[in-house]
């Protein structure tokens, strides 16, 4: 299907290059080939396949090249640069928000027959099943034994694309815990294209969160201003002294991290003790219900209320949690003090004010700016690419979007 966009994108890389203002050393031109023969490869093995054209016909499918050269640049050189740690602690790839793919499918082939990148995952709050990524996977000789897949030897092995669907990205302690849980001594890299609004603050968070050598590297291209900047006027992104904020999450040590969501769980006991726990004799029974209505109580009436005493004995204290006791006869209650609330055990987190954002000669950068100065890393820097959008509010960075495909934030621990 020569028609078909994924030839456009490889005849427009090879004739006119990347549209791009990054240097052209050895990375970039060893990396751009590489991609047109990739792209090549897409053509002629899947071009016409039901299962690829929402991603190899795609109308925006050379400018979301375009953009993942542009993050796989700075990867690649840092990977470059530290062989050692390469070795050691070979890569996790996450393609944060991923969309359809196309960075990590892309990713894959590039990374052929190269260790230091153990695993892609795509990350994402829909439900992944794109079937050209199923198909990638298939078509992947990961243990030289595949006698189905149809790539070139120079494509193979391919470190696998798993996929992390249903995923919300702002519910960050649960992304940690996945995270973590991941096979060590491998570390994760973040990129994040075009993530709107609060998403980029909440990737920054999840990094900062991470530590810098369990996350050592993000490629983040914000994708828009988040409401706290264009609708200043809002009263929940104030704080008391009457500034627009957006709260960034930092670094929690993990015996913290434990003790917060401990106190946490603590306190969501004690929340369901107003008739919504599980009851303890049938265990909900597949239907939440308080025990008094469970259908398994006896008739005997001394039976029952020895039930009861025995479930309020079970059932947390509405003030610290804990099961054994009331609130009346809490242990942790100090005489004359208030007993903290495990609800007001938050995360630690920064707070950016962008109340002069938009009145800078370029919204969008200074933005990207304040943002970056959250990220708890060696080296930080807004990397300008040169990628541009041809609609006029995009080309004038006077505009609160002019710039915003143009500028990424790259965060690096070395």
């Amino acid at each position: 299907m020569q028609h078909w966009n994924v030839w456009k994108a490889a005849d427009q890389l090879e004739t006119h290059g990347l549209a791009s203002s990054l240097p052209s050393d050895d990375t970039l031109t060893a990396l751009l080939p590489t991609v047109i023969s990739i792209l090549r490869h897409w053509g002629n093995e899947y071009g016409g396949r039901e299962e690829w054209q929402g991603l190899l016909n795609k109308s925006s499918l050379l400018h979301e090249i375009e953009e993942s050269i542009v993050a796989l640049y700075p990867l690649i050189r840092w990977m470059d640069r530290n062989p050692r740690r390469m070795s050691e602690h070979p890569i996790t790839l996450v393609d944060v928000c991923c969309g359809k793919g196309i960075f990590s499918t892309l990713a894959s082939y590039v990374f052929s027959n190269d260790p230091r990148i153990q695993r892609i995952i795509m990350l994402d709050k829909q439900d992944i099943r794109w079937s050209h990524v199923q198909a990638a996977n298939d078509d992947n000789d990961t243990n030289n034994n595949n006698d189905n897949n149809t790539a070139p030897a120079s494509f193979q092995p391919r470190p696998p694309i798993e996929a992390w669907g249903n995923c919300d990205l702002h519910s960050v302690d649960e992304i940690l815990t996945r995270f973590e849980a991941l096979p060590k001594p491998s570390s994760v890299a973040l990129v994040g294209i075009h993530l709107c609004k609060t998403l980029s603050p909440t990737c920054v968070g999840i990094v900062n969160a991470l530590g810098p050598d369990r996350c050592p590297f993000l490629c983040l291209a914000p994708c828009c201003l988040p409401r706290a900047v264009v609708s200043q006027n809002a009263l929940k992104y104030r704080t008391k002294l009457g500034n627009p904020v957006i709260k960034v999450r930092v670094y929690e040590s993990p015996s913290d991290r434990t003790e917060r969501l401990a106190a946490q769980k603590l306190r969501d006991d004690a929340k369901q003790r107003g008739g919504h726990a599980r009851c303890h004799l049938c265990d909900g029974n597949g239907d939440d219900h308080p025990i008094h209505e469970c259908h398994l109580l006896p008739t005997n009436e001394t039976e029952r209320i020895d039930i009861f005493r025995r479930a309020a004995l079970e059932a947390p204290c509405w003030k610290c949690g804990e099961p054994g006791h009331n609130r009346d006869r809490c242990p942790n209650q100090t005489a004359g003090k208030p007993l903290p609330s495990a609800a007001l055990t938050k995360p630690p987190f920064v707070e950016l004010n962008v109340s002069r954002v938009l009145e800078a000669e370029s919204p969008f950068v200074a933005y990207c700016g304040l943002l970056a100065e959250t990220l708890q890393r060696d080296c930080v820097r807004l990397m300008e690419t040169g990628l541009t959008n041809s609609k006029a509010q995009h080309q004038d960075r006077r505009n609160w979007i002019g710039g915003r495909k143009s500028v990424y934030i790259v965060a690096i621990h070395e």
